[in-house]
C-alpha cells in the first residue's frame, strides 16, 4: 500500500472529512460498487490493521466531527 500523507483520506481528494467514513462504509457494504484506489488505501486503515473497516470510518467521523484530534 501506498500511502499519499493524510491519514483518514480515503478518497483521496486531500481533505479528511465524512466524505471518506462514507466512502470506507460504503465500499465495505458494497465492494463491487464502491472502490478505494489503491493509492488511497493506506489512507483509508486508519487503525493500520490491514483491513479497511468501519471502525476505521468510525475514527474518521469522530476526528471530523473534533471528538478527537488525531487520527
Amino acid at each position: 500500500n501506498v500511502n499519499t500523507g493524510l491519514l483518514g483520506d480515503a478518497n483521496g481528494d486531500g481533505t479528511v472529512d465524512l466524505a471518506d467514513a462514507t466512502l470506507i462504509m460504503q465500499y465495505n457494504g458494497n465492494p463491487d460498487k464502491y472502490t478505494i484506489l489503491d493509492k488511497n488505501r493506506a489512507n483509508a486503515d486508519v487503525d493500520g490493521d490491514g483491513n479497511i473497516s468501519n471502525g476505521d470510518a468510525a475514527a474518521i467521523q469522530k476526528f471530523a466531527l473534533g471528538i478527537t484530534t488525531t487520527l
